[in-house]
């Protein structure tokens, strides 16, 4: 214990840099580097996982990653040809809205002119439209969701996200612990994108976090591995929290805290 060591991050945003506490961030940033201060391995196993908002947010990203059309119309996406199915379990929206009044990627109108607005993609757990610019629109004969996006205006308009976000419960990140009989609490992972596959959706990364007994945070855990798909992630998701909080992805992306059933993690 001596010679442990320990990392952690933490960040805020605000429109108003006059706004942002830089205090309770860098407090909160030597929290999480504590917590995680002698952590040891766990067994390989199938268990619950709580994820902390900013890692939720992290798979949210990947979801939003394969649901543009330019994605859907090449292939390269699980979400292909899923229009009207049920693809949660639960009733969960999820959002793409570009006129939230404090949302950090709102703005009146797309790279094309078009002008922003509030698209439902998934409605009480249902898969409702993709993401669209204008010619991935005419290709499917449907309307832009005002989603292009440019790096310049020298470049040709591309397909993102603005403001896109799991709506959140009432449920406290309390209550989803103290729900939890055993788990593993997910407080950061590392190699995400590279270890998604967008067409089987599968997905694996390491992982460090806590683990949770009887609904009470037990010890640090390191060196694991989550394994799990996108559509299994999806039907797994039984709960979100109320603390929703936004990360920035090529627009922001926004979640609370998840609680995901039955994901194999890999330890010793």
């Amino acid at each position: 214990m001596d010679n442990a060591n320990s990392t952690g991050d933490y960040f805020g945003y605000e429109k108003d840099p006059g706004k942002l506490d830089i205090e309770s961030i860098s407090q909160n940033a030597v929290k999480r580097s504590v917590m995680l201060l002698g952590a040891k391995k766990v067994k390989s196993q199938v268990v619950n996982v709580l994820l902390d908002p900013f890692v939720a947010a992290q798979f949210l990203g990947v979801i939003a990653s394969v649901l543009t059309a330019d994605t859907i119309q090449k292939g390269k996406s699980l979400f292909k040809g899923r229009i009207e199915d049920r693809i949660f379990k639960g009733d969960f929206n999820i959002i793409d809205d570009g006129t939230l009044e404090e949302g950090l990627s709102s703005k009146p109108f797309d790279g094309e002119g078009v002008p922003k607005g509030r698209t439902v993609i998934f409605e009480k757990g249902v898969l409702k439209t993709y993401l669209y610019n204008a010619y991935s629109a005419r290709k499917d004969k449907t309307l832009s969701t005002g989603n292009a996006v440019r790096s310049s205006y020298k470049s040709p308009p591309d397909i993102g996200i603005s403001n896109f976000y799991i709506e959140p419960s009432t449920i406290s990140f309390e209550d989803l612990k103290k729900s939890m009989d055993r788990g593993f609490y997910v407080m950061d992972i590392i190699g995400l994108h590279s270890g998604v596959n967008p067409i089987s959706g599968h997905i694996s990364v390491g992982a460090k976090g806590l683990w949770i007994e009887d609904g009470v945070i037990s010890y640090p855990v390191k060196e694991v591995t989550i394994a799990t798909d996108i559509l299994s992630f999806c039907k797994s998701l039984e709960k979100v929290g109320r603390d929703l909080k936004y990360l920035p992805a090529g627009g922001y992306v926004g979640s609370p805290s998840m609680l995901v059933s039955n994901i194999t993690i890999s330890g010793n």
